[in-house]
């Protein structure tokens, strides 16, 4: 909550203070103001910057509508920004039910190259009606490696707002959290691909995969946040 000072720990070098969990928070967006076309990081140095026609949401969620357009995005990120070999993903996102099968609430890779040179990409299939996650690791110049995938396996594209994180720690796990609770994990060997690639919120970059839904408070962290972390994420950012 940046709204209110007494909310939780100060972060980063103008003092913001944010609910949740502040170590190793590496940059936070809330959203709730984009039509100055700048999306701003509240604790760290990566504004993002809003193409297309995404608007701020109304209420008191916040957060910025993303239509199903594939123009429509905030870049937050390029070159080395978030090439983290263990980290944590965590936003609020509400999913349309328009059976539009993959959509992307925030991705890291490569435009060129973007199933061999990715580090991360959260999503949601509003087809069968659940959050996502997969990281590639292991990968030779775009080629070979692994795609350790994690989904959620149940209903959530209901229009409501749900917290859902993912963490990854290198040679260990994938894992990912909806409203709080662990949902899967997996084993992933290697580390996730950390060479020069772009962050966007709401389109993969190089792949057309629009969200059509909202999403708020989105942040990362360069270190595995726990589940009891993770837990009052989902419980501070309500």
């Amino acid at each position: 909550d940046v709204n209110n000072p007494a909310a939780g720990d100060v972060v980063g070098g103008g003092g913001t203070t944010v609910d949740g969990p502040a170590d190793g928070l590496v940059s936070y967006w809330p959203l709730d103001d984009v039509e100055s076309a700048t999306a701003v990081d509240a604790v760290g140095t990566n504004d993002g910057s809003v193409t297309g026609d995404v608007t701020t949401v109304s209420g008191e969620r916040g957060g910025a509508n993303f239509p199903s357009g594939s123009e429509d995005y905030v870049s937050v990120g390029s070159d080395s920004d978030f090439a983290f070999e263990n980290f944590t993903v965590s936003a609020w996102a509400r999913a349309a039910d328009d059976n539009h099968g993959l959509r992307t609430i925030v991705a890291r890779q490569s435009a060129s190259n973007p199933v061999g040179n990715r580090t991360f990409v959260l999503w949601f299939d509003d087809n069968d009606a659940y959050f996502g996650a997969d990281v590639i690791t292991g990968r030779t110049s775009g080629s070979g490696g692994d795609r350790p995938t994690v989904t959620s396996g149940s209903d959530y594209v209901d229009g409501e707002w749900h917290h859902i994180a993912m963490t990854v720690a290198a040679d260990e796990r994938v894992k990912l959290y909806v409203d709080g609770s662990e949902k899967a994990d997996t084993q992933i060997d290697g580390a996730p691909y950390t060479g020069s690639a772009e962050t966007r919120v709401g389109l993969e970059p190089g792949q057309d995969r629009p969200l059509d839904g909202d999403v708020g408070d989105l942040r990362i962290y360069d270190r595995v946040l726990s589940e009891t972390e993770i837990g009052d994420l989902a419980d501070t950012a309500e």
